[in-house]
């Protein structure tokens, strides 16, 4: 009978309820907006920070980890002119960027701009929640700067 109750217990621990689940998954995913017909989201998960492109449902097209300390990702926070605060997270895969941009000027939107070989693009990710609460300035990911990337 008490090998039975540890299982029980240690069945208890592994096994979360929908509401938990969901809480964690929330929690775990930093930004998800809705790009054209694909999505883009970065999670925190592990210790790693996810970044994924692809259409909803399916496994991603693309996928970029890192640690935060590892040079493939980088973040950024400013105050401008107007009082318009701006936060970025970019991501490098070889001579590729992916930069999320959430400002107080997007409201629930962020601005996805792909920096490749020198050519940009810029498109609207459109979302319905407000990341703008979302805290980016984590000690583990490296403050972006021109020194920081060959790319920019």
């Amino acid at each position: 009978m008490r090998n039975v109750m540890s299982i029980l217990a240690t069945m208890a621990v592994v096994f979360l309820s929908p509401t938990q689940a969901m809480a964690q998954y929330q929690s775990d995913t930093l930004i998800s907006c809705q790009v054209g017909s694909k999505v883009v989201k970065i999670k925190h998960i592990n210790n790693k920070y996810i970044y994924t492109y692809g259409k909803s449902g399916l496994p991603p097209e693309m996928s970029i980890e890192s640690t935060g300390r590892d040079r493939k990702l980088f973040k950024y926070f400013g105050v401008y002119a107007g009082g318009n605060q701006l936060q970025h997270l970019r991501f490098v895969n070889l001579k590729t960027s992916y930069t999320i941009y959430i400002s107080t000027d997007y409201g629930k939107d962020a601005l996805l701009i792909v920096l490749n070989n020198g050519i940009e693009t810029e498109r609207k990710c459109i979302s319905n929640i407000d990341y703008w609460d979302r805290d980016f300035n984590r000690p583990d990911i490296l403050e972006d700067s021109e020194d920081n990337s060959a790319i920019r």
